[in-house]
């Protein structure tokens, strides 16, 4: 029996004792005397007590039982209250997190696909104004090997119509100025000279062939960056055993075989032979 239910019964007790304790006492009044027969004269009486009394006590017990009942049933629905609330719960979250994961990588793939547009038009804008500038170089050649402490446009003068066999002035050299290069030999320098005839320019160069097993050589004014791509063409061209690259009006040619036409060559990416399925496309194309 549990504690609520002693504590009950014990008060049921003590009513049913001190009713009796009245009903003896106005006995007692009303006849003047106490005996053992007025104990017992009226056991319906005392019968219909205790029957009310147990009827309360099982209403008390009853609404303790329901209570319960009551508390059981509402912690049965409320665990699996939690348990619906919260597969619920991490199911919207996990969708709230998937969607905006979705959005997330979409426009991030978005601006990576700005970026890549934009990276093509930087480079474009970069190769116009190389060009551009290449084209500002292209009455200009670069003699190297020349001695030290010369006059340029004298020396270049004379290199030029001894060495080349091309009768030159000073009146056809805009400017000659002297260079500092790497990798100069001691006791040589270089020269840039810029002519006024760009065909004069040409035909000197054209015969550049000539300086061959002389200690000086001829070669375009390229800007920076071509300058730097002509030189990854040479490396490239040396570890080919038929390849061949030049210069030419600023511009990089390369051939990967004797037999083949030369290509130009714009960025490094250019610097890779031309597999034979893509040669034979371009052919069928």
């Amino acid at each position: 029996m549990s504690s609520r239910e002693q504590k009950i019964r014990k008060r049921s007790e003590e009513k049913i004792a001190e009713s009796k304790k009245v009903r003896q006492h106005s006995i007692d009044l009303m006849e003047g005397t106490k005996s053992e027969e007025t104990e017992t004269s009226h056991p319906e009486v005392d019968n219909l007590y205790l029957l009310s009394d147990a009827k309360q006590m099982m209403s008390q017990l009853q609404i303790t039982n329901i209570d319960a009942t009551i508390a059981t049933s509402m912690a049965k629905h409320m665990q699996e209250w939690q348990s619906s609330f919260m597969t619920t719960f991490a199911s919207t979250c996990s969708s709230l997190i998937e969607n905006a994961t979705k959005k997330i990588e979409t426009k991030v793939d978005k601006k990576e696909d700005q970026i890549i547009v934009h990276e093509h038009r930087i480079d474009a804008l970069e190769n116009m104004a190389d060009d551009f500038e290449q084209s500002k170089r292209n009455n200009n050649i670069v003699m190297r090997g020349i001695k030290s402490n010369v006059d340029p446009k004298a020396e270049a003068i004379v290199t030029i119509n001894t060495a080349l066999g091309i009768h030159i002035t000073e009146k056809d050299i805009r400017y000659a100025t002297k260079l500092a290069l790497k990798n100069e030999k001691e006791g040589t320098e270089s020269l840039k000279i810029a002519f006024f005839d760009v065909r004069l320019k040409e035909e000197i160069y054209s015969r550049r062939i000539r300086l061959k097993g002389t200690d000086i050589f001829l070669s375009e004014d390229l800007t920076l960056k071509k300058s730097t791509l002509a030189f990854e063409a040479r490396q490239y061209a040396r570890s080919k055993p038929n390849s061949t690259t030049w210069t030419s009006d600023g511009k990089i040619f390369l051939k990967d075989a004797i037999d083949e036409k030369p290509r130009i060559v714009r960025c490094s990416a250019d610097l890779e032979p031309i597999n034979t399925e893509d040669k034979q496309n371009k052919k069928t194309h």
